[in-house]
């Protein structure tokens, strides 16, 4: 019996390390906050850090980030309707940090709405995504979402 729980120990450590170290080398998201809407649809946003490395020039010592804010739209019958993404990458050094670059995406889960308008935009240490979501019925637009989505770098590199 002692045998048995020894064994049964030892994979249970070896399965939580080695989960550990699958985790920490993928790109985790950080925790997501739902916003529920007077209908029952309700929206997910979360940020997922991308990639984060260091690079040195002879003036300052900069570290680049980059993330993604999504913004995931559910009816009200819990059914994935779409998400759309603000991507940035961004320079910080603890004292100051700065957009470089910015873009966006979509993913159209129900082929009912449309993604009409996606700008991309950046200003000081924010990225900023603008959208415009159409839902139709029958070839006619029945609602809209305006969304805008800012991803933001402090100087220590936390995106938020």
């Amino acid at each position: 019996m002692k045998q048995i729980k020894s064994f049964i120990l030892a994979l249970l450590l070896i399965f939580t390390f080695t989960s550990y170290t699958f985790a920490s080398n993928q790109n985790q998201p950080n925790l997501s906050q739902i916003y529920k809407n007077n209908d029952g649809s309700y929206i997910i946003v979360n940020i997922i850090t991308i990639e984060s490395k260091d690079s040195y020039n002879a003036n300052s010592s900069m570290s680049t980030k980059s993330g993604t804010k999504n913004y995931s739209f559910y009816n009200s019958k819990s059914e994935l309707q779409w998400i759309v993404s603000i991507h940035g990458t961004f320079n910080y050094n603890g004292s100051t940090s700065n957009c470089i670059k910015s873009s966006t995406s979509s993913q159209l889960i129900n082929s009912t709405w449309k993604v009409k308008e996606a700008v991309a935009s950046r200003k000081n240490n924010s990225a900023i995504g603008d959208f415009v979501v159409k839902h139709y019925m029958l070839g006619v637009p029945v609602q809209t979402k305006d969304v805008q989505l800012t991803l933001t770098c402090s100087p220590n590199g936390t995106l938020s």
